[in-house]
This record gives C-alpha cells, structure tokens and sequence, in this order.
C-alpha cells in the first residue's frame, strides 16, 4: 500500500518540538545531520506501516479467490493504540525511573555523583559551581532526583529521560517507537478524526463537469411543464424539472411529481457531495459486481456533522433519498433534438438493513457507477475542505486544485478565470452576475484566508486573475496521479 506523502509531511510538521529535538540529538552521530528531517520522516513512514496498516482478505470474483488488501486501521485501533503506548510509556519510565536508586556501578546517576565528587576534590569548590551551579554534592542529588520526579510525573516522553544515551540502542530506539507512535496518534486524533482513510476525498467528475452541485442550499424551483422519464426501474414517471443554463449547454434536475412538496425536493449542494464523497469510500469488493455499498450513518454522521442528535439523522436519511430521487439530463449547446445527451442519477435505490434504519445499502446509478471504475475523479486533502468555513468555498476549491495541478505542469502559478468558468461548473442560484461575483469573491477570499490553494487573487474584466499557492512535491505524488484528463465528459 502506497502511503500518501502527504501524511508524511504532516505528521513530520506537527511531531512534538521536543520530541523531535531528542531524536535529533541522539541520532546526530549515527547519520548525517543534513538529512536529519529525511532520516525522522523515513522513521515515521516506517511506525505508520508497521503499526497503522493492516492487511484483510477480501474476495475478488464468484470463483471465491481472494487477495490481500491492504488498508489503514479502524478509528476505534487507533484509540487502542494510543491507550496501549500511554501504558508501556508509564511502565517504561517508572522501570528506568526505579533502575536510578539502586546500588550500581553502571547505574548513569551514581556515575555523575562520583564525577562530581572528583571534580570538587580535584578542581575545587568554584570549578564544581560553574559545572553544576550547586555548592555541594548533597544540592545536586536533590535537584538531580526532583527532575526524575517531574519526568516521571509529568513529561510525556520517555525521551526526555536525563540520561537517555546511557541505555542501550536497543531500549533507545523502543523508547523512540513508544513516544512518536503516541505523538502520530494525537496528531491523527486531531487532524483526521482518527480515520486516516479520509486524507484525501475523491469527488465523482460526472456530478462536479456539470453545474449540478448550487452556490448553495435551497429549493429547486421548478417550470410548470411535466415531463415523462423511465426511473432506474424501467418504470414512466412524472417530472418536473430545472433547467440551468451555462455556456456548455443546459443542466437539468428532474424532480419526481409526487415528490415536490418534501424535503428531498431540494438542491444538490456541498453537503451532499460530501456525504457522497464519504459514503463511497466504504466500497468494498462486491462494488465491483453488485455496484452496492453498505454503510452506518454514524460513520457518516461522525465525520460531516457536529453532533448525533436527532435532526442529524433526519437530515441525512432526507439527504441519502433526495440523491436517489433526482434525475439529472445534460444537453450540449448544439443539441436540437431535444433528447439529453447523458442521463444519469447518484444513487438507483437504497434500503435500511435494519429495524433502527442505521445501516444502509446503496445501489450506485449505473453511469456513475462506471465512471468510478475508471477512476473519472477529482481530489483533495479533506482537512483541506474541512478548514473553510464558506459552503461554496468547499465546492470551489475542488475546481481550483486541479487547475493548480495543471498549471504546475505548464511551469506557472497564475491563471485568469472568467465568469463563464465558474457558472459552467456550479449552479448560482441568483441570475445577477453582480450578486455572484460576490459569492465567487467571498469563497476565494476564504480560501486566501486559509492559505488553502490560493496565493491571492483580483478581480479583472469579466473574471478573476488568481495566483496559486507553491505545489509541493507530495501533492503531484498523491492527486496528481490520480487525476484523469482524458475522456472528458459529458458522455452518453
């Protein structure tokens, strides 16, 4: 399994400042100090494929063979693992802690005592003050033994040991282990929720090449006109519809009649696309043959919403049937027929497993579901999105890393977008271009605040020059790779 370097990088930006000074002083003579950041990162990549990735048997055919797959730790293994290295870090330092007060030659405190004694006796009572800064040898045992109280009590690390390099390498580099495996898993903890399988979120292009997802929440207003479509079940139902004009051609939303007046009869918005986002990373190997995936909302609920209450279920049961009731139909702008040259929806179907309506099996609509298998999507780094606090800017931002993506290619940072650019991929819900350049301002404003893909930008002619934040190495390894420029959609 490839680990994303970018959760190298921020594991290595975020290990505890002392912790990682420890490392540094102690590996210093053992390999060059020029690579000292390399050879820490090597050290964590290693901890996290030995401690973080686990290997499962998943099926691959009707044949019954099966394969490795290898994939991160659950969220509840991370906490364990936490807990587990807390308690062989207390045992550890309360062994070395006792291993100081017993009658041994070796033992690295009565070695500095005697030190201490020769140096009084040899040197004098002035030079002994200038190498301990006490004036007697009874005040350096006791400053001595309340540091190895308060590192017993309340350091962290059993790195911070005053007598580190007096242990074997061996017990060293467990000591090691011990600290950084705590460490990465507060840091985890702290970035990703304790779900390392969201670093990064992978967005289906059929539903983002198409103004389908709104600047926002809100009803879909619809014409009076019915019109009649096959659903997923070869059955002729009644629509009414959207239809949102852009430069490409005409995006529609076909809403069910019998539908109009509840809540799934709202927009596709941001959230949505998250929840999506989130619900197909639980794919497992019968995605493949059945496109079905099976979920618990808590899982969903646990890593979009801020609290379990009541509502949030609600909203997300109302949120999973909207995507499956809505019809979604492209026309080119050269299309005179009047027949859509893709019809697609998110999901065909869905049903409760349970008598609580907690666990869920989605069946994937099939257009979608192929798109996926050829991995027709966008990327990003979740803690990305999940530190913009402006909805549009969550969609937005989608968009704009892959066009720094490009850009890095072509050796450049800046790029002029124009209106045009943005309302062919999301859908305003106001027809003032002067209300939505506004809306385009605010989300790019808050990406710049963030210092989240933009550098900076301004507003020029009928669009917006923007300049890009640097592209670091990591970002081509993990997102760029994954991008797929060919095939561009909408194909029927």
């Amino acid at each position: 399994m490839d680990i994303p370097e970018y959760l190298i990088e921020t594991i290595f930006e975020n290990i505890d400042q002392r912790l990682k000074q420890n490392f540094y002083n102690f590996y210093e003579n053992l390999f060059n100090m020029n690579n000292k950041d390399e050879n820490l990162k090597l050290f964590i990549k290693d901890i996290i494929q030995r401690e973080f990735i686990i290997a499962e048997l998943t099926k691959t055919s009707d044949m019954d063979l099966h394969k490795k797959k290898h994939t991160f730790i659950a969220p509840d293994k991370i906490n364990k693992l936490k807990r587990y290295n807390l308690q062989q870090i207390k045992q550890t330092k309360k062994r070395w802690y006792n291993s100081l007060f017993k009658k041994k030659k070796t033992n690295p405190f009565n070695i500095e005592i005697e030190t201490a004694n020769n140096n009084i006796s040899l040197y004098g009572p002035e030079v002994f003050y200038n190498l301990y800064k006490v004036r007697s040898i009874e005040e350096l045992k006791d400053i001595r033994v309340a540091q190895f109280k308060d590192w017993l009590d309340n350091s962290i690390f059993v790195t911070d040991f005053f007598y580190l390099k007096s242990k074997t390498n061996k017990q060293i580099n467990t000591a090691f282990n011990l600290d950084l495996i705590y460490n990465i898993c507060t840091i985890i903890s702290d970035k990703w929720n304790n779900n390392l399988n969201f670093i990064y979120m992978e967005y289906p292009r059929l539903l983002l090449d198409h103004p389908l997802v709104a600047d926002g929440s809100g009803k879909i207003k619809v014409q009076k006109e019915t019109i009649i479509q096959q659903n997923n079940s070869n059955k002729d139902v009644k629509y009414k519809y959207n239809d949102y004009v852009s430069k490409d051609g005409i995006t529609r939303i076909l809403v069910p009649e019998s539908n109009l007046d509840t809540k799934q009869s709202r927009l596709i918005d941001n959230k949505d696309l998250n929840i999506l986002s989130n619900i197909l990373k639980y794919k497992k190997a019968d995605f493949l043959t059945n496109k079905t995936i099976v979920f618990n909302l808590i899982d969903i609920i646990n890593n979009i919403y801020c609290s379990k209450t009541v509502r949030s279920y609600e909203d997300l049961r109302n949120r999973i049937a909207k995507m499956t009731l809505l019809k979604f139909n492209f026309f080119r702008t050269d299309n005179t027929s009047g027949i859509p040259d893709a019809v697609y929806g998110i999901f065909s179907s869905y049903e409760y497993l349970d008598k609580s309506q907690n666990r869920v099996k989605v069946y994937v609509d099939s257009i979608l579901y192929d798109k996926i298998l050829k991995n027709q999507v966008y990327t990003i780094y979740n803690d990305k999105i999940n530190q913009l606090n402006d909805d549009f800017a969550k969609t937005l931002v989608i968009y704009l890393q892959q066009e720094k993506l490009v850009l890095y290619t072509q050796g450049k940072n800046t790029t002029f977008l124009s209106y045009d650019y943005f309302s062919n991929l999301v859908r305003f819900r106001y027809k003032k271009e002067e209300r939505n350049y506004k809306i385009i301002a605010q989300a790019l404003e808050n990406m710049k605040c963030n210092n989240i893909i933009i550098r900076d930008f301004k507003k020029h002619m009928n669009g917006f020059i923007i300049t890009f934040l640097d592209t670091n190495q990591f970002e081509i390894s993990d997102l760029f790779s994954n991008k797929n420029t060919s095939d561009i959609l909408p194909m029927i």
